[in-house]
């Protein structure tokens, strides 16, 4: 699959396939990859592939396929609920634990099993991985970089973790280890889904507890814990108020001076190069005609979407809610979608989670008139980002 073919214009992806064929199939980047898993999953059940069983796809599938082509990928695992800001910090470093504070290395004796910083240490301690511009182990740790390719809530828990977290090893912020972010249909400014889903759930449960929840099915994820902090939290985060007006949820910008929104308080820095791809239901397809109400919801309050994310908050050209707002210097790549054998009946689009797990039109059984690959798309965009330089 082209994305050069799909967005309607020339990739340096593209450009380096027609020139060297050879080079093309090497998808070996200067930077390793690191992927940065959607809200409400898990690392393995997150970018899998393209092969269909008949009940799933197969857990892995875009890091195998990117490895079997070259590239260095690591895919860290968070928690599937919980705020961009503990998200983040998961992403930076997760620590041995059952609880959430055990998971964020809060205790004594803390061990860190995955994130960004297990993933330096092992990509700077194994020569076959690490760049050979690297001269050695401690040359590797002070310089190293990352290309995060994020999606869905893994978007904004990264931006969390560029802009506030500080990098151990080498004792400089984490902006200055990461060379680029890809958006996967992030949720970059928030989602009216979320602001109606906050209404329905009521109070904040106590901590360490649970309530039973009056609308936590409606995003598709059944709590059979009931409502915890943490998914209350990750609903509260994925907000439009909360991302684009305050971080108050108590307060009206309307009416008073609230504090700054979380893409105020963590912008885009200027040496990072932030990209992204957007994700759109042109029109109800068997694959996700369950998904129905949501897009129509969207429709009405924020206009074409995914049937999860406005296109809008995917694109991320400003980071208020308007698009008058101060603008974030993203390079909008565009909306991805797959082809069709029919001249009279386009490619209906692909639903959100599209790009991480679910099948869309042209993926798993419904292929016969249809053609979509996402691992051919991750594929194209490294092939896009090594083009780059990185």
């Amino acid at each position: 699959m082209c994305i050069a073919c799909l967005l309607g214009v020339p990739t340096p992806g593209a450009a380096r396939a027609e020139a060297d064929p050879a080079e093309s199939h090497d998808l070996r980047t200067r930077y390793p990859i690191v992927l940065s898993h959607h809200w409400s999953g898990t690392a393995d059940t997150a970018f899998l592939g393209d092969e269909w069983d008949g009940e799933s796809f197969n857990t892995g599938g875009v890091k195998e396929a990117l490895e079997a082509r070259g590239a260095v990928v690591y895919l860290p695992d968070k928690v599937p609920f919980a705020s961009h800001e503990d998200r983040g910090r998961l992403l930076y470093r997760r620590c041995e634990g059952d609880t959430l504070p055990e998971k964020l290395c809060e205790g004594e004796d803390a061990v860190t099993v995955d994130g960004v910083e297990w993933i330096l240490l092992d990509y700077c301690g194994d020569a076959d991985k690490r760049h050979p511009e690297y001269a050695d182990f401690g040359d590797c740790i002070e310089r190293v970089k990352i290309n995060i390719i994020c999606h869905s809530q893994g978007c904004p828990d990264s931006r969390y973790m560029i802009a506030a977290v500080t990098n151990r090893l080498s004792g400089r912020s984490m902006h200055e280890h990461v060379a680029s972010w890809t958006s996967m249909a992030g949720a970059n400014k928030g989602t009216a889904l979320a602001d109606w889903l906050l209404s329905l759930l009521g109070d904040r449960p106590p901590e360490g507890g649970a309530t039973t929840p009056r609308g936590a099915g409606l995003l598709g994820y059944e709590l059979e814990d009931g409502l915890t902090r943490e998914v209350y939290d990750s609903v509260v985060a994925l907000t439009r108020k909360y991302m684009t007006r305050t971080t108050d949820m108590d307060c009206n910008p309307r009416w008073s001076d609230c504090p700054p929104s979380f893409n105020q308080l963590y912008p885009n820095h200027p040496d990072v190069y932030y990209q992204t791809y957007s994700a759109r239901v042109r029109r109800l397809h068997a694959s996700h005609a369950e998904l129905g109400f949501l897009w129509a919801f969207l429709w009405v309050f924020e206009g074409p979407n995914d049937a999860y994310i406005s296109l809008d908050s995917q694109r991320f050209t400003t980071a208020g809610p308007g698009r008058d707002q101060p603008p974030t210097f993203v390079v909008d790549r565009g909306v991805i979608t797959g082809e069709s054998t029919r001249w009279w009946a386009s490619h209906p689009g692909i639903a959100h989670m599209g790009f991480s797990t679910s099948r869309v039109a042209g993926l798993g059984p419904d292929a016969e008139h249809y053609q979509y690959s996402r691992v051919g798309m991750y594929e194209e965009i490294v092939a896009d980002l090594k083009a780059m330089g990185y």
